[in-house]
C-alpha cells in the first residue's frame, strides 16, 4: 500500500459506515443499525452536521435511540443551533424518546441557541403529553426565550389547553 493511502482508506471507510448508520436510522432500519454499531462503533457519527442520535430522537425510533445511547453514544451533544436530542425529540412530540432521554440524565431546562427549552417547542407544537411530562420532571415554566423578547413556554403555547398546563408561576 503507498504511504498515506491507509489513513485515507480508513476515513473513507468511516465516512461510508456513518452514512449507512444514517441511513439505518432515518429507515428505521434497526436491524442494520445494530449491525453497524456492533462492527463499526460509531454512536457519535454525523449525518449533515447533526448528531445520527438526533436523527433517531426525531424519527421516533426507540430501539435505535437505545441502541446508541447503550453502545455510548452523548447524551446531550448539540446541533450547531445548540438543539439537543431531547428538544428535537420534545418538538416531534415523541414521548417514549422524551421519557428515554430524561431517565437517562438529559436536562429538561437546556436552552437551545434561540433560549428555547424542550417544554418551549412541546409547547409550542402542541404536544401535550410531552409537555405533561415534563414539566413532571422538573420542566421550569418562567424560562424566557432568548430571543422573541424573551417568551415563556406560556407565551408560545399553541393551544388554550397548553396554556394551562404551562401558566407561569407567581
Amino acid at each position: 500500500m503507498v504511504p498515506g493511502n491507509e489513513q485515507l482508506l480508513q476515513k473513507t471507510c468511516k465516512d461510508e459506515m456513518d452514512a449507512l448508520l444514517d441511513t439505518a436510522i432515518k429507515t428505521h432500519d434497526g436491524e442494520l443499525a445494530e449491525r453497524v454499531v456492533k462492527y463499526v462503533g460509531n454512536v457519535n457519527a454525523k449525518s449533515g452536521g447533526v448528531y445520527v442520535l438526533h436523527w433517531a430522537a426525531e424519527t421516533g425510533d426507540l430501539k435505535i435511540v437505545k441502541l446508541l445511547l447503550d453502545g455510548g453514544a452523548k447524551l446531550e451533544p448539540k446541533t450547531h443551533y445548540d438543539d439537543t436530542p431531547l428538544h428535537w425529540a420534545a418538538g416531534k412530540g415523541h414521548l417514549e424518546i422524551v421519557e428515554e432521554l430524561v431517565k437517562r440524565g438529559a436536562k429538561v431546562n437546556r436552552k437551545n441557541g434561540d433560549g428555547m427549552t424542550p417544554l418551549h417547542l412541546a409547547a409550542q407544537r402542541d404536544r401535550v403529553n410531552v409537555v405533561k411530562y415534563l414539566l413532571a420532571n422538573g420542566a421550569d415554566v418562567n424560562v424566557k426565550t432568548g430571543m422573541f423578547s424573551g417568551k415563556k413556554a406560556y407565551d408560545v403555547a399553541a393551544t388554550d389547553e397548553i396554556k394551562e398546563l404551562v401558566k407561569p408561576k407567581k
